[in-house]
C-alpha cells in the first residue's frame, strides 16, 4: 500500500503550473513565424525580433516568480541561474558574438527548454534545483559552441561548430603561396563595355550595347571557371581583360588582380588591415575604381589607396579614418572611390564628411562636413548642365562642386536613424530619384540664378529597398523591396506590382532588351523581362553558393559573380539570328 501511494502522482492542486509558460512559448514562436513570413524593412524587422526576445524574457521570469507552487527558495535560484548562467555564457562565447547577438541567439532556446522541463517534471511535484541548473547551463553551453556567421537580409542566423573551418580558412589553406617579386602586365586600355567602377561606367546598374540570348532553357549560361576567394562584399571592376576585386586574406586587406577569362591570379597588393563584425562578417565592402591606368580602392578601415594597375604596386595611400579622427561606421566604409576630373572622392565621416584627394598625388583637396555614416558612394551626374557630385549620408543628400566641394543644394535625410546605402538616379529635365534604403522619392532640382532648390514631387515608404540597388527602364523603377522584386511608376510614386523572391539580392538591366539580370542573396542567376504589367521570369539557376550581397558585373557576353566564399565567371549566349 505504502509502495502504490509512493508511485501515485501527487494531487492535481500540488503540481506546478505549466500553462502559462507553454502558452508563452507557443506565443513567442508563433510571433517569429509571422515576422518571418511578412515583408517588411531591415530595422523594423530587427526591432520585432529584439522586442520579442525581450518580452518572452521579461514574461518568462514573470511566470517563474509567481508560481505560487514552488517554493520561495526554487524560484529564487531559477531567477539566479538564469541569469548568472546567460553573463557566463556571453563570458564564454566564440568571439564571433557580441553580447547582444548571443542572447537574442541563447536566450530564446534556453527558454524554451526551460518550459519544456517545466512540463516534463510537471507531475513529480518537486523539481529538483540540481535538475533546474542542469537544462539552464545545458543549453546556454550549447550555444556556446557554436559560432555565428551573421544574418541575412531577413535577419535568419547561419551557424557552425566553433571548432569548424571557416570558409576564410579552408580558402587561405587551399591557395599556392602568393608570387612575389616584378609582376608587371602590358599597359591597360579601357574598352567599349568594360565596367571600370561601381555598378558601371555611370553608376546606374545599366549595360547598354548587350544583347544575349534570354532563353536559358535551350542556351543556358556556360561556366567559364568558378573557385574560391577570399571574404569580402566589394563587387569587381573589368578592364582590358583584368578583373579587380577586394578580399580579406588573414590579417590583411588585399586588391587582387585576376585573369579575366582564366581567373588565375595576376597581381596582389596587401596591407595589414582586418575590418570584421558580426552580421556580415569580414572584409573590403568597396569596389575598386580604374582610371587612366591607375586602381583606386578603399578599403574597410579607411585605408584609401592608389594602385598602378599593371603591377599593383602602391603609388600612394591615405588613411582617411584617421586623418578625420573617426571611427569606421558601424558595417565598415563601404563607399568606392569615384574619380571626378582631377580628384579621388570618398565618404570620410568625421570632421571631413565627404573629402577629395588630389587623384595624382593623394593630396587633400577639398571636405565638406557631413553626417556620421555612409555606405553610398559619391556619384558625378549632369543635373540641368551643370556637372556635379552626389552624396548621401546619415545627416542629408547634397550636390557638390568638382572644383572645392561647395555645397549647391542639399535635402535633410528623410529618416535619421538610416544611413543611405543606395546610389541616387538623375532623370532628365532636373528630376532626381533618391533613396535612404527605407523610402524612395522623386525630387525636382531647380537652380535660380547661383540658388538651387530641391522640391519633393512625392515620397513613398512603401518601396524599401534596404541595401540593394535599384535600376529604371521605360518610366518605371525596379527593385527588391525587402527581398521581393517590386516596379515603381515613376510619375506617381505607385507601386506597380510586387512578386518574385529573391531575397537581399543585386540586379542590373540590359538596357537593349529591357531584361533584368539578377543575381539572388543565395547566389542564382535569374533573367527577368523588366515589364510594368507584370514581371516575366525566365529562367533561374544556382551561379554560386553562399549569402551574396555582391553586385554582378556583365561585360560583353561575360557575367561576372562574387560573395564571399567564391567567384565565378559565365559565358552569356548570343541571341539566335533569324
Amino acid at each position: 500500500m505504502d509502495h502504490d501511494s509512493a508511485a501515485s502522482p501527487p494531487p492535481a492542486a500540488s503540481r506546478i503550473r505549466v500553462w502559462p509558460a507553454a502558452a508563452v512559448v507557443v506565443l513567442y514562436w508563433t510571433f517569429q513565424i509571422i515576422v518571418a513570413q511578412t515583408d517588411m524593412a531591415m530595422f523594423p524587422r530587427f526591432l520585432s525580433n529584439s522586442l520579442g526576445a525581450l518580452a518572452f524574457l521579461l514574461l518568462s521570469i514573470v511566470l517563474w516568480l509567481t508560481n505560487g507552487r514552488l517554493t520561495g527558495r526554487m524560484r529564487l535560484l531559477g531567477l539566479a541561474v538564469l541569469l548568472g548562467g546567460l553573463f557566463v555564457g556571453v563570458l564564454l562565447a566564440d568571439r564571433s558574438f557580441n553580447p547582444v547577438s548571443f542572447l537574442l541567439t541563447a536566450v530564446p532556446y534556453v527558454l524554451t527548454t526551460w518550459a519544456g522541463w517545466l512540463m516534463y517534471v510537471r507531475r513529480s511535484g518537486a523539481p529538483s534545483g540540481a535538475g533546474l541548473a542542469a537544462v539552464l547551463l545545458g543549453t546556454i553551453g550549447v550555444v556556446d559552441l557554436i559560432r555565428w556567421n551573421g544574418l541575412d537580409g531577413r535577419l535568419r542566423s547561419s551557424v557552425s561548430w566553433r571548432w569548424s573551418a571557416t570558409p576564410e580558412q579552408i580558402f587561405l589553406a587551399s591557395k599556392p603561396a602568393t608570387v612575389t617579386g616584378e609582376i608587371s602586365t602590358r599597359p591597360w586600355t579601357l574598352r567599349a563595355g568594360d565596367s571600370p567602377e561601381f555598378r558601371g561606367l555611370l553608376r546606374d546598374g545599366v549595360v547598354r550595347g548587350v544583347r544575349i540570348a534570354t532563353n536559358w532553357m535551350e542556351s543556358p549560361p556556360e561556366k567559364i571557371w568558378r573557385q574560391g576567394v577570399g571574404p569580402g562584399w566589394s563587387s569587381v571592376t573589368v578592364v582590358d581583360g583584368y578583373l579587380v576585386t577586394q578580399e580579406q586574406r588573414g590579417d590583411c586587406e588585399a586588391v587582387v588582380c585576376y585573369d579575366a577569362e582564366t581567373g588565375k591570379e595576376v597581381w596582389i597588393h596587401q596591407d595589414p588591415a582586418r575590418f570584421t563584425e558580426g552580421i556580415s562578417g569580414a572584409g573590403p565592402r568597396a569596389t575598386p575604381t580604374y582610371r587612366d591606368g591607375r586602381i583606386y580602392a578603399f578599403g574597410a578601415g579607411g585605408l584609401l589607396l592608389c594602385l598602378d594597375s599593371r603591377s599593383g604596386k602602391a603609388i600612394w595611400s591615405r588613411d582617411v579614418a584617421r586623418e578625420a579622427a573617426a571611427p569606421p561606421p558601424q558595417w565598415g566604409y563601404s563607399a568606392s572611390p569615384l574619380v571626378a576630373g582631377e580628384r579621388v572622392v570618398v565618404f570620410a565621416g568625421g570632421s571631413k564628411g565627404t573629402a577629395a584627394f588630389d587623384a595624382s598625388t593623394g593630396a587633400p583637396a577639398w571636405a565638406r562636413e557631413g553626417g556620421k555614416d555612409s555606405y553610398s558612394s559619391a556619384q558625378l551626374v549632369s543635373i540641368r548642365g551643370q556637372a556635379q557630385i552626389l552624396m548621401q549620408d546619415s545627416q542629408r543628400m547634397t550636390g557638390l562642386s568638382l572644383a572645392d566641394g561647395a555645397l549647391l543644394w542639399e535635402r535633410a535625410n528623410p529618416t535619421p536613424p538610416a544611413a543611405p546605402m543606395l546610389q541616387p538616379h538623375p532623370l532628365e529635365g532636373g528630376m532626381l530619384l533618391a533613396s535612404t534604403g527605407q523610402d524612395l522619392a522623386l525630387l525636382e532640382l531647380r537652380e535660380e540664378g547661383a540658388k538651387w532648390t530641391v522640391v519633393e514631387k512625392w515620397a513613398s515608404s512603401r518601396f524599401r529597398p534596404s541595401f540593394g540597388d535599384f535600376v529604371v527602364h521605360h518610366g518605371c523603377v525596379f527593385g527588391l523591396d525587402d527581398g521581393v522584386l517590386s516596379c515603381v511608376d515613376i510619375k506617381t510614386g505607385e507601386r506597380v506590382w510586387k512578386k518574385g523572391r529573391y531575397g537581399s539580392g543585386q540586379l542590373l538591366l540590359l538596357e537593349d532588351q529591357g531584361v533584368l539580370v539578377i543575381l539572388s542573396e543565395k547566389g542564382e542567376l535569374a533573367l527577368v523581362e523588366a515589364r510594368p504589367e507584370a514581371p516575366g521570369e525566365v529562367f533561374r539557376f544556382p551561379a554560386i553558393d553562399g549569402k551574396t550581397w555582391n553586385h554582378p558585373v556583365l561585360v560583353q557576353d561575360r557575367i561576372f559573380v562574387r560573395n564571399a566564399t567564391e567567384m565565378a565567371c559565365y559565358r552569356l549566349r548570343s541571341p539566335k539570328t533569324p
